[in-house]
């Protein structure tokens, strides 16, 4: 195998290990998979291709890209979970390739080498593109937006590419696709004192335009028309504007949050983030780090201003982080950096020994997973890897310490989609109540519910607002019915008739309770 194959074999491997592996050992639970994932599924059996819902409701939350890839995975694989997630994962397989690809084209494979390593080791990053929602997605696209924007600058090649790249990115989530490499491209060309007519003339905005809307455009005037409006207001009024100006779903955050997010979704080697970016003010700054360094601000300073925050927000800097670690730690020399080094990684020891101690108390705090306190084991190979990795750092042997921080975090990693997640996800309601369910064929919901048994039953439940209305329901139903609630509906849902309580459980994850009701003929 050639020198140049290598590489690519080697993260293919490593990739399908850590992106595939026990891809559906938990079942479609968190809400956002469940929504997006139902959404699809409902309109590939419509045969829809424009109009997205979720129980047989308008979904205006995204747009409809991702949908199509869930669709072509339920083809190849069936509506289940590992079709639903299956090009997400791919995407981040991509992206691993992509990135040493385009990071070796630039800066060298050495460094190439270690961004790819420091997103295979990100367990923030293997969580983002194991989920089937649209951020793996979207930061695929604009990953390849920035990339091709930057060669246009530099290069004077690549423009129309991203836009292309722009457009689909425009398609899974909206307008950031837009505000972002704007903002990047603008403030950039200040920076490097490269405002100039003919770096302009090279990004060839007024064509690219007229590609990004070619692209977008059609789907975003068909799901209008058909909607009558309804799903670009609910889109770009509710989930864009407001999400922004306002706190929803009760996701609020504070100033520069998505900073320490950006933190702890690189660890274990965003304990380097100071220096590395003292590294980048510094004029020994290639352009395209500098370049990478602007993605990351804007990012972070644009969401620290969001009244609603959520940790795979940062998603689009990640990438672009990784390279400004990498691009550090190539550069580091063991034998000339004094005791700094040391103490950060001492810091990361004290991290990653932290974890498991707080995955125990945090699990043993939890009525209904303190029996799964042992799981906390599973992550003691991060301490263990960097206790190995300052060992090695002290016999000047910076490579292998890289790789036993690496491999600890690897690790866990496998764990933590293999054994300890699966564990704590046999306790959601859904699947502790399938038992009874699956015995029902007439199911209804009163007010609110856990949308996971929308995917699990794989049908449209009606949903009744009063007691009147649900009466007038069971009244002409000759079998027996299941009303799917919560339990602050319990005393109003007993005053039916015949009512049985069958279930009432505590939410995985949330502050809700499930109740599962039985209507006897």
């Amino acid at each position: 195998m050639s020198n140049s194959i290598r590489p690519y074999f080697i993260l293919s491997l490593l990739g399908l290990v850590l992106f595939f592996f026990q891809l559906d050992s938990t079942n479609l639970y968190i809400l956002d998979e469940v929504k997006n994932s139902t959404c699809a599924l409902e309109m590939k059996e419509r045969g829809d291709w424009i109009v997205p819902t979720f129980n047989n409701e308008l979904r205006t939350d995204k747009p409809v890209l991702h949908y199509y890839f869930m669709q072509l995975g339920y083809l190849l694989f069936g509506a289940n979970a590992f079709g639903a997630r299956f090009f997400s994962a791919f995407f981040g397989l991509a992206l691993v390739l992509l990135s040493f690809y385009f990071t070796s084209r630039i800066l060298g494979k050495k460094t190439a080498w270690y961004q790819s390593i420091i997103l295979l080791g990100s367990l923030q990053f293997n969580i983002q593109f194991r989920l089937a929602v649209p951020d793996p997605y979207l930061i695929v696209w604009l990953y390849l937006t920035f990339v091709f924007l930057y060669f246009a600058i530099e290069e004077q090649k690549g423009a129309m590419l991203a836009f292309v790249f722009a457009a689909l990115g425009f398609l899974t989530k909206g307008l950031i696709a837009i505000v972002f490499p704007g903002l990047v491209v603008l403030i950039y060309l200040i920076w490097t004192k490269k405002f100039t007519l003919s770096v302009l003339k090279s990004l060839r905005i007024p064509e690219g335009i007229l590609i990004f809307l070619l692209i977008s455009l059609p789907w975003y005037m068909a799901v209008g028309i058909q909607t009558k409006g309804e799903w670009l207001s609910g889109f770009f009024l509710k989930h864009n504007l407001a999400r922004y100006t306002d706190t929803m779903e009760g996701h609020s955050g504070f100033f520069l949050l998505p900073f320490l997010l950006l933190f702890i979704a690189l660890l274990p080697f965003s304990v380097f983030s100071f220096p590395a970016i003292k590294k980048v003010l510094k004029t020994e700054a290639t352009p395209f780090i500098k370049f990478a360094f602007i993605i990351v601000v804007v990012v972070g300073v644009f969401f620290s201003f969001s009244k609603t925050m959520l940790p795979s927000y940062i998603g689009p800097a990640i990438p672009f982080l990784s390279i400004i670690l990498a691009y550090h730690l190539e550069k580091m020399k063991p034998v000339s950096t004094g005791k700094s080094n040391i103490l950060i990684l001492i810091f990361l020891f004290l991290i990653c020994l932290a974890i498991p101690l707080a995955a125990f108390f945090a699990l043993k705090d939890q009525a209904m997973l303190n029996k799964y306190a042992y799981l906390a084991f599973f992550f003691l190979p991060l301490p263990i890897g960097a206790l190995v990795a300052i060992f090695f750092w002290y016999k000047k042997n910076k490579n292998a310490a890289f790789y036993s921080i690496s491999g600890g975090w690897g690790l866990t990693i496998i764990f933590a989609f293999s054994i300890t997640l699966p564990t704590i996800f046999t306790e959601n309601p859904v699947e502790k109540s399938q038992h009874i369910w699956k015995r029902y064929d007439t199911v209804v919901a009163y007010k609110q519910f856990n949308p996971a048994f929308v995917w699990s039953l794989q049908k449209v439940i009606p949903v009744y607002h009063d007691l009147t209305s649900l009466k007038n329901v069971l009244i002409n139903k000759e079998s027996k019915v299941l009303i799917l609630s919560r339990t602050e509906y319990k005393e109003e849902l007993l005053q039916l008739d015949q009512a049985n309580v069958m279930v009432e459980h505590q939410d995985l994850f949330e502050s809700s309770s499930t109740l599962l009701l039985s209507i006897d003929d």
